[in-house]
């Protein structure tokens, strides 16, 4: 670790900070989600307390796994993606390809491929095919990713329109609001943002939300971004 980066790690492990951080204490309960994820037998339940706080609930066959997340810690402009499984859809174009290669073969009577038990290939080919773009289409996921502001890791994914378009867009609509409400209340310096959310980040590692890489490459953005020049970081707005 260099001079330059050492520094930086003292300046935003101040004590000065600590008390930027506020408590999670959860009591009223503002709005909540339940969500389903048929093709990995997942479910997630979203609730918002107190206007401030996001719990999620996650459950999947093996575990269940519950973790809090401070409001001013995410960036109120979620980001909508979309994710396929291409190479399924691949696989499924060559299983076609071979289907039709081999069925025209046959109709050309090469030797050896006339026997009536090679007519099961292409029937095989075109079964599998099928099968992979069945399961292409179940990985298929639309999601709308809320990050942490500084580090870029994302701490809450909810499924698009899941499980009705309305009461999707009336929980996102209101986490929205929410995240803009908290980060005006605060007055938080520069250096106390990037330190509270460090050590945020910090605390959702440690309870396992996320591994040890995707915390070091969120702590560099954090330091990068920290060691920026003063006229370029202003460019940003603080909350």
């Amino acid at each position: 670790m260099n001079k330059q980066t050492s520094n930086e790690q003292i300046v935003l492990h101040s004590n000065e900070f600590e008390d930027k951080i506020e408590k999670i204490e959860l009591n009223q309960l503002t709005l909540e989600l339940l969500q389903n994820a048929k093709w990995k037998e997942q479910q997630k339940l979203f609730r918002i307390f107190d206007k401030k706080f996001l719990n999620i609930n996650a459950k999947n066959a093996n575990k269940t796994r519950t973790y809090n997340i401070h409001l001013s810690l995410l960036d109120a402009n979620p980001v909508r993606k979309h994710s396929f499984k291409i190479r399924y859809l691949l696989i499924a174009c060559i299983l076609f390809g071979l289907a039709g290669l081999t069925y025209r073969l046959i109709q050309l009577g090469i030797a050896g491929l006339n026997s009536l038990y090679m007519y099961a290939l292409p029937i095989l080919f075109i079964t599998a095919g099928a099968i992979m773009i069945v399961y292409a289409v179940k990985q298929y996921k639309h999601v709308l990713i809320f990050y942490s502001n500084y580090g870029r890791v994302p701490l809450a994914s909810l499924l698009y329109n899941n499980p009705a378009k309305k009461s999707f867009k009336q929980f996102a609509g209101q986490l929205v609001n929410c995240i803009h409400a908290v980060k005006s209340g605060n007055r938080f310096s520069e250096q106390q943002a990037l330190a509270a959310e460090l050590s945020e980040l910090r605390r959702l590692r440690d309870e396992g939300v996320f591994s040890d890489t995707v915390y070091e490459q969120a702590k560099n953005n954090i330091l990068t971004y920290h060691s920026r020049p003063a006229g370029r970081n202003s460019n940003r707005a603080l909350h």
